[in-house]
């Protein structure tokens, strides 16, 4: 591990001692995110979250003592867990995956099967098959593109309590099977040493995604070691005695005194382990769903929903990629918006592309009679549009070619016109589109094509960190270059106060090169969209404009 990874193992292993690693977290990085999956401590926020719950519960029940109607007063913390984990979920979905108050309501519902009797919800076996379909539905609906928790957290958790609350009616008992009961007693050990197991695997194997035979033998291992320790660590301090106090106190005293020293000890800066994991896009999600995409007659709507939307997004994939993070920005500011992106399509008027069947064309005319009809008063842009007017991939420093078909061609003259009178038609529309937007009245924020890396980033970010070349950066010319057809898009701008230009650039780029990660983060998915870090270090430079265009307005 590097110094700055040992820190971290410090920190996680007296947050956990301490019983509030939850706490540490729902500050820090998303679970899904790097480093989560080199950090060989982080699965214990579930005890934190557990122990705390077993520290306030009795308080819990002593307040319910004091209701006429407790099981109302349990569906009622219930509700408000769940309602708030949803709500919490859109702004700060750290704090809401691992927050007490906000997984409370997993509990609460445990608690409501138990003091409800089993016959006066559903019958037993009914029970038992409804809960293991509702398990098994949730490898199907549920993935890493919903947030959690949220509505559909509810088929695993009911699922569970389904099943929990069915015994031994549950699909003939097969839960109740030698097999499959010593995984059940063996399972809390398993749990505890699956995450370090394959954790520290991948860093001494430097693989971040393991092979599928790695991971089935480490399964086996972590099987074996659970039963030993079920047997020779678990059991044993079940029994109650002297011996078993001094004995936790100790392990607990040095557990803290080597999580302090390797946290102080380890000062590195750089942490290249976290370059290791591939980042995600700040996607936005209303109602636990990924707004990428969606049908234009039911858009994604943001901030407060009953008031009409004063600004549109609109673009490609790359204003898909970091509308989340658009999100953020606008509901802290009180700012509402709506969400006219489609993947593949550039924000201009009257043009198709070779090599996409979706008619983009039709798709931006829809949105003009949207902008139109919810008299929208800003339009953000951002799309790939130098690529789409030279109609070819980008290029890296050594001369490697972006593979990418991204001609378009105007409707209106065909695709087998003349090459050079479609490129001029092209250019017409390209400007077209913003002049038709500014008659309107609508006022627009440009934001400029994220300079093309033409390479994967985070695929060669391995390599570039097991052979310790870094940084990986494009050559600012290349840049440069790729960002010539939009010279009359930004003579047209620079005349016009209606129109606010922002150039990532001026954030990613100094006079020689354009960065493609920190010391820590990754600012790149792929070859040229960004990720929650790239899409944080860009607003964080430009969200103070375009919020004084905004309120300016």
């Amino acid at each position: 591990m590097s110094r700055s990874a040992q820190a971290d193992f410090g920190e996680d292993a007296v947050a956990s001692t301490l019983l509030v690693p939850n706490i540490i977290y729902g500050f820090q990085d998303s679970y899904w995110a790097a480093p989560g999956k080199l950090r060989p401590l982080l699965h214990l926020w579930t005890i934190g979250i557990e122990m705390q719950f077993y520290l306030i519960c009795p308080l819990i029940f002593l307040v319910l003592r004091k209701w006429k109607n407790p099981i109302l007063g349990l569906s009622l913390i219930v509700a408000l867990s769940l309602v708030s984990a949803i709500w919490l979920s859109r702004t700060h979905q750290d704090l809401a995956f691992y927050g007490l108050p906000t997984r409370l309501w997993e509990f609460g519902l445990g608690a409501l099967f138990f003091y409800t009797p089993r016959f006066k919800i559903i019958t037993g076996a009914v029970s038992g098959i409804l809960g293991l379909l509702l398990v098994f539905g949730s490898f199907i609906f549920l993935s890493e593109s919903i947030m959690h928790p949220a509505w559909l957290t509810l088929l695993t958790v009911l699922g569970t309590c389904f099943v929990i609350s069915a015994g031994s009616y549950t699909t003939g008992n097969i839960l109740l099977t030698p097999a499959l009961r010593r995984v059940g007693l063996i399972s809390f050990s398993a749990y505890l040493i699956h995450q370090p197991l394959f954790a520290f695997t991948r860093i001494s194997t430097e693989q971040v995604n393991l092979p599928i035979t790695t991971s089935l033998i480490l399964i086996a291992v972590t099987l074996g070691l659970s039963e030993l320790t079920y047997r020779f660590v678990e059991t044993p301090l079940r029994k109650p005695g002297k011996s078993r106090g001094v004995f936790i106190s100790l392990l607990g005293a040095v557990t803290l005194l080597v999580g302090f020293t390797m946290q102080f000890n380890s000062q590195e800066s750089s942490n290249n382990d976290a370059l290791l994991v591939e980042p995600d896009r700040w996607l936005l999600y209303t109602a636990g769903y990924r707004c990428a995409g969606k049908d234009i007659d039911d858009p994604c709507r943001t901030g407060n929903s009953n008031i009409r939307p004063s600004v549109a997004l609109v673009g490609d994939s790359h204003i898909q990629a970091m509308a989340g993070g658009f999100d953020e920005l606008f509901i802290a500011n009180k700012i509402n918006d709506v969400d006219y992106s489609m993947g593949g399509c550039p924000f201009i008027i009257g043009v198709q592309r070779y090599a996409r069947k979706f008619p983009c064309d039709e798709f931006v005319e829809d949105v003009f009679e949207r902008i139109a009809a919810l008299q929208i008063e800003t339009v953000v842009i951002l799309d790939r549009r130098n690529a789409y007017l030279l109609g070819d991939g980008a290029i890296y420093n050594d001369g490697t070619k972006e593979v990418a078909d991204l001609r378009l061609f105007p409707v209106g003259l065909g695709r087998d016109a003349d090459p050079e009178q479609m490129q001029a038609e092209i250019e017409r529309l390209h400007l077209e589109t913003i002049k038709r937007l500014r008659k309107r009245g609508v006022r627009v924020i440009i934001i400029y094509p994220v300079p093309e890396i033409a390479i994967h980033v985070p695929d060669n970010l391995v390599d570039r960190v097991k052979s310790e070349t870094l940084p990986l950066a494009l050559n600012r010319k290349l840049h440069d270059a790729r960002q010539a057809p939009l010279a009359s898009l930004k003579a047209l701008a620079a005349n016009d106060p209606g129109i606010l230009e922002i150039n990532p650039d001026d954030i990613f780029c100094d006079d020689n090169i354009c960065l493609t990660h920190s010391d820590d983060e990754i600012y790149y998915t792929d070859s040229d969209h960004l990720s929650r870090a790239g899409t944080k270090l860009l607003l964080s430079g430009a969200g103070e404009s375009i919020l004084d265009f905004l309120i300016d307005e």
